[in-house]
Order: structure tokens, then C-alpha cells, then sequence
């Protein structure tokens, strides 16, 4: 079980939200590649049956895609990044 105490976003320990869905989670830890070791709460997890991810809650997520509050998440989902057009081939 983890320890209740408050670290800095994007410390392990923190607690973040997810991009989009605004689900909070804690960070458990950094791994070597870029992404982040991440645990749902119990009553989150229960709630959600259909969710991705292993049977403990724990799943992994790139920090871009985390936020440090709720309202980043949910605003951050809303502007979403606006991808460059493609040139059409011609010949």
C-alpha cells in the first residue's frame, strides 16, 4: 500500500490526473523509458470495470499525457493540437 503523503507533480508519490479523462491517479514510479508507473484508486478502479490496465490498477502512461490538476487535464483534452495539413501529391 502506498504512503499518504504528498510529493510535487511529477514526483513518484504525486498525486495527477489523466489527460481527457481527468481520472486521478498516483505516480508509483519513473521508468527508463519516459513513461510513468501509475495506480488508480480502489473506488476509481471498482467503478470502472471496462478500464485498461492490469487487475492491481497500475498501468503506465507518458508524462505529456498527465496533468497536476483537474482542470489541466479537462482543458488540455479540449484543445486539442491541431495536426499540419498534408500537400496533396501532384504530378
Amino acid at each position: 500500500m502506498l504512503q499518504d503523503f504528498d510529493a510535487e507533480f511529477p514526483n513518484p508519490g504525486a498525486q495527477a490526473y489523466v489527460r481527457g479523462s481527468a481520472e486521478p491517479v498516483r505516480i508509483i514510479q519513473r521508468n527508463a523509458d519516459g513513461t510513468l508507473l501509475l495506480s488508480r484508486s480502489r473506488a476509481a478502479f471498482r467503478r470502472k470495470p471496462g478500464t485498461t490496465g492490469r487487475a492491481s490498477g497500475t498501468f503506465r502512461e507518458k508524462l505529456e499525457n498527465l496533468h497536476p490538476t483537474e482542470n489541466d487535464a479537462l482543458d488540455a483534452a479540449a484543445t486539442k493540437p491541431r495536426r499540419a495539413r498534408r500537400k496533396a501529391n501532384r504530378q
